[in-house]
């Protein structure tokens, strides 16, 4: 089990530097949410090797007649880390998904839309023709 937690580390440890590339490439995104998926993975199974060892421990030593007990802060880090690869995984994938699309019309800070009209009014369209296509 605890041959995992080091695999789950180092794959987490890749997820953070390709993580930084995430932040300017769509694929840097898709090789974080990668590598987060696999730290998860390892990360899973660690868990449920830690809970299940642990919990066959205390039940044998109760049985012999020992006080044994479950590390509860054990538990919560190891599952809460399970939770975070989760939560980033999902992420990574989602900003790797959103891209740039043609149609996508940007809005400004205050909720307007940006015209694409002419801002003069004194424009009219006649006279916005390039001056090449009078000569033609």
């Amino acid at each position: 089990m605890f041959a995992f937690y080091l695999v789950a580390l180092f794959f987490a440890a890749i997820a953070l530097f390709t993580g930084l590339l995430a932040l300017f490439s769509r694929i840097g995104a898709f090789l974080s949410g990668f590598n987060t998926m696999v730290a998860l993975f390892f990360q899973t199974l660690t868990a449920a090797l830690m809970t299940a060892w642990t919990v066959l421990g205390r039940n044998a030593f109760n049985a012999n007649g020992q006080t044994a007990t479950l590390g509860n802060y054990a538990y919560g880090f190891t599952w809460a880390a399970m939770a975070c690869f989760l939560i980033s995984t999902i992420l990574f994938c989602a900003g790797g998904a959103t891209g740039k699309n043609d149609t996508y019309q940007k809005k400004s800070y205050f909720g307007r839309k940006r015209s694409t009209r002419s801002r003069g009014s004194f424009i009219d369209n006649e006279s916005q023709r390039r001056v090449k296509d009078e000569y033609d």
